[in-house]
């Protein structure tokens, strides 16, 4: 196929409003992208375990995002539900944002993360610092 004619233009495969799937297969081989990968979606809903509320990025989707914590000292956990629910529990990667989040995960006393098809819970030891995680979550089949 000459992809020549391809270039400059952007396609649009199934709708926004029902659910619909791209499959790329590529055997043994590889699927190969050049530019970045963009998520977008709904922003899924973020709340704290021990009080207050924390902020999520407004850009955050299902598959990636930022959301930091309050000031407030009782807080050891950040949920966040997601706005679909996956048909299994997604692959999360949580990364520090800031140094008081690099501390948190730094600590011997308890960081981890875990999703189910519904919410990802980012677990740490409390913190009385305003602290901001990153995900990328991704499901497997």
């Amino acid at each position: 196929m000459d992809t020549s004619s391809l270039l400059g233009i952007s396609v649009t495969v199934g709708s926004t409003g029902t659910t619909s799937a791209l499959n790329l297969n590529s055997g043994t081989g590889r699927i190969n992208m050049t530019g970045q990968l963009v998520s977008k979606g709904a922003v899924p809903v973020a709340a704290q375990v021990g009080g207050g509320t924390p902020t999520i990025a407004a850009t955050s989707t299902d598959t990636a995002g930022s959301v930091e914590t309050d000031a407030n000292a009782a807080v050891s956990a950040i949920t966040i539900t997601f706005a679909a629910t996956y048909t299994a529990a997604p692959v999360c990667i949580v990364q520090a944002a800031d140094s008081d989040a690099a501390v948190a995960m730094g600590s011997g006393t308890g960081f981890f993360a875990d999703a189910t098809a519904t919410v990802l819970t980012i677990t740490f030891p409390s913190q009385t610092a305003v602290t901001k995680f990153n995900y990328f979550c991704i499901k497997n089949e």
